[in-house]
């Protein structure tokens, strides 16, 4: 039985000086990156994972920033992977323009996971319930991955968040290949957005969350995404959703039958935090209430919901 409080095997530590080091280091077999380590420092004091070496990118200055770029009629976002999520709680226009992230943040942990845990690696472990993977997803954002080239050049790549986990534990990056950025595009006007989540209790993992972004014209829906975590085997669009409420005009009794269309895009089951029955149950109802809750944040009036 292994000690979930030491590690208990020898291992390579690096801390490169820069993101070429950093690529240089990772190329190597059985190397891992490490920034916050809250996920990673548990798989492996729980023996789930054995790396030969940490390579730390926490102290990247290349990669620890948050900024807003003008792209077209707005400005887009772009965090970089050793931003440590309380710098993104604490970002006032983050909360104001893309509030389902900030929300979503605001849910992972305690203070102190938030002030050592980033984004970036919230991304990459891959969890059906990573808190920030869903608003990620509706708001249409991109992974930078960067890799070294046999020149010695670095290469780039990006990737859709939605397209970048392909399973729990496992994502699209390859060999040498490491996560350096999330790009968000700017938000249009007229949009709001939400996340929501249910867990056991506060600091746990979701049972069931959601996240939404929209997009209004007086009291029609001009555009929708939902995404869905912890209910199947990767964070999933509601696609059947977002279909049924696009171009209508909204009301309670419409919301809650399309709301209820959900159950044909999520595949949950049923494990240590709740059942398949239960999250096929509240999937809809969360739905509604989400998207309530991001429709008065576009500026529109208040739309009854069915409450939890």
């Amino acid at each position: 039985m292994s000690n979930s409080r030491v590690l208990s095997y020898n291992f390579d530590y690096f801390q490169p000086e820069t993101l070429e080091d950093a690529l240089d280091l990772i190329k190597k077999k059985g190397s891992r990156i490490i920034a916050g380590g809250s996920d990673l420092l548990v798989q492996m004091k729980t023996g789930n994972v054995e790396p030969q070496a940490l390579v730390n990118i926490l102290g990247l200055k290349e990669l620890d920033f948050i900024s807003l770029n003008d792209k077209g009629n707005g400005k887009g976002l772009e965090i970089g992977a050793a931003a440590q999520l309380y710098k993104i709680e604490e970002n006032d226009q983050i909360q104001r323009n893309y509030t389902a992230l900030f929300e979503a943040v605001k849910c992972i942990g305690s203070t102190q996971i938030r002030n050592m845990a980033t984004m970036a690696g919230n991304i990459c472990n891959a969890s059906p319930g990573a808190d920030t993977v869903p608003p990620l997803i509706v708001f249409g954002a991109e992974v930078v991955i960067r890799s070294l080239t046999g020149q010695g050049g670095i290469a780039e790549r990006r990737v859709a968040v939605e397209d970048f986990c392909t399973g729990p534990g496992t994502t699209v990056l390859a060999e040498g290949e490491m996560v350096t950025a999330i790009v968000i595009p700017p938000m249009s006007q007229g949009s709001g957005s939400a996340f929501k989540k249910l867990s056991r209790v506060t600091l746990d993992l979701a049972k069931i969350s959601c996240a939404l972004c929209l997009e209004r014209q007086g009291e029609i829906c001009t555009s929708v995404r939902v995404a869905i975590g912890a209910a199947a085997p990767t964070v999933i669009r509601a696609r059947l959703v977002e279909e049924a409420l696009t171009g209508e005009k909204i009301t309670k009794k419409f919301l809650s039958e399309s709301a209820g269309l959900v159950t044909g895009n999520i595949l949950p089951i049923t494990d240590i935090r709740s059942t398949s029955q239960y999250r096929n149950q509240v999937a809809p109802v969360l739905i509604a209430d989400t998207f309530e809750q991001a429709w008065q944040k576009s500026g529109g009036n208040a739309i009854s919901c069915y409450y939890l």
